[in-house]
Parts: C-alpha cells; sequence; structure tokens
C-alpha cells in the first residue's frame, strides 16, 4: 500500500465518522476494514513500508595496534674468552688457547706485554683474550694452529722465572701446565694461587700435553684497544 493509498483510506475513514458516529453505520458505509494508524517513527515506518534500504558509505578505521616491543638478543655476550694453559721456560712463555676448531686468528704484542688474541671458529664463534703479562716479551713471537687449540711461543725479554703469567688478580680462565714442571723447586716458587689443579676439567687434562716444534711467525701492533 503506497502513502496515497494510506491517505485516502484516512479521509474516508474520517468522513464515514462525521456521517454516522455509531460503529455499525461505519461498518455499514463500506466493506473494507478500516485501521485507525498512530505511527511514532514516520520515516523510519514508510522506508520499511516501501522496502527503501539507506546506504552507508565504506568506513576506514583509524585506529592502530599498540607497537610490539623491541626483539631482545638471544645473546648479551658477541664474544667469548677461552681458556688458557700455560708454562714457561728460562727464556720463553708457552701458550695453548683452548679453541676447538679455530679456523684463523690474530694475534698482537704491544706495550712490551700487552698480549691480545682474537679468533674464530668454523662455526663463526668469537674469541677474545686481551691480558697484561707479568713482564716484558719480544715483539717477535711464534704462533701454531692445530685444529684444537692455538700454540703460542713468546720470548722473555730478561731470562728470568715468572711468578705467574699476568699482572693483577688471577683469572679463573688461566691454568698453569702441571705436567711441565722440572722439579718441587720451581712448583714452590710458582704464585699459582686460584689456578689449582681441580680447576681443570677432567677432559680438558689431556689438552695440556704439547706435542709438535713448528711455529708461525707473528708480528706486533701499535695500539692496545
Amino acid at each position: 500500500m503506497t502513502f496515497e493509498e494510506i491517505n485516502r483510506e484516512q479521509k474516508r475513514h474520517v468522513q464515514n465518522v462525521s456521517d454516522d458516529s455509531s460503529i455499525e453505520a461505519i461498518e455499514g458505509v463500506s466493506d473494507e476494514p478500516v485501521w485507525d494508524i498512530v505511527i511514532n517513527r514516520s520515516e523510519g515506518f514508510f522506508k520499511e513500508l516501501l522496502n527503501i534500504k539507506d546506504t552507508c558509505p565504506p568506513t576506514t578505521s583509524t585506529s592502530t595496534l599498540p607497537a610490539l616491543p623491541a626483539p631482545r638478543s638471544s645473546s648479551l655476550q658477541d664474544h667469548f674468552t677461552p681458556h688458557v694453559i700455560w708454562y714457561q721456560t728460562d727464556t720463553h712463555i708457552k701458550l695453548k688457547i683452548a679453541i676447538p676448531c679455530l679456523e684463523k686468528c690474530e694475534i698482537n704484542v704491544i706495550r712490551k706485554n700487552a698480549f691480545i688474541f682474537e679468533g674464530i671458529t668454523t662455526s663463526g664463534k668469537s674469541y677474545t683474550l686481551k691480558i697484561f703479562l707479568h713482564d716484558h716479551v719480544l715483539k717477535e713471537f711464534e704462533y701454531k694452529l692445530t685444529g684444537q687449540d692455538c700454540k703460542v711461543s713468546l720470548t722473555k725479554k730478561i731470562p728470568v722465572a715468572w711468578p705467574k703469567l699476568v699482572l693483577g688478580e688471577k683469572s679463573r680462565n688461566i691454568s698453569y701446565d702441571y705436567t711441565k714442571y722440572d722439579d718441587e723447586k720451581q712448583r714452590t716458587f710458582l704464585d699459582l694461587g686460584g689456578d689449582h689443579p681441580d680447576e681443570i676439567p677432567d677432559d680438558e687434562e689431556e689438552m695440556v700435553v704439547y706435542t709438535g716444534s713448528e711455529y708461525s711467525s707473528g708480528s706486533d701492533s701499535e695500539e692496545f684497544d
């Protein structure tokens, strides 16, 4: 039913009521049904009656998700400190820097007693060692890569026995090669302190035995970073 048809029905109803106040008279005028309509929401009613649908333009949300936290590094340490086993002769200091699968390294001796080692394994793991030696050594040195470690030979500037390898406090990653004691007198002289045999793991005890005598020559740098 259209809007005009509804208006005509309402006018007809009003006219019939004015001609006859009784309900019977209204019913007698026409056989068609008559409605009293009260419309509270006329706009919505007629839209629904005439099947008119609202069209809404597409909307774009401007809301944003909260920022994700920055990823944390898997490790705060970008390099490792190797274990060092050492011993001495009257004229030399012998170092064994234990790094399995060591692919390449760089060694520098500067300021007469600053020893710097940097190496990388076949898997890409980096190792760094920076120590101040107990006494002065010559700039010239020799080293050799064995696949399980790096063996370094330093020449003492003064051929005297060293009570320890490094200046200052002892480091737990440095141990003396106990298989190289010449006699009980040297054992007593050495200031081993915390370098106790119990600190060397069982699986490393065999590693302190040195083999081979060929070394590669090395040189020093001018700076100590």
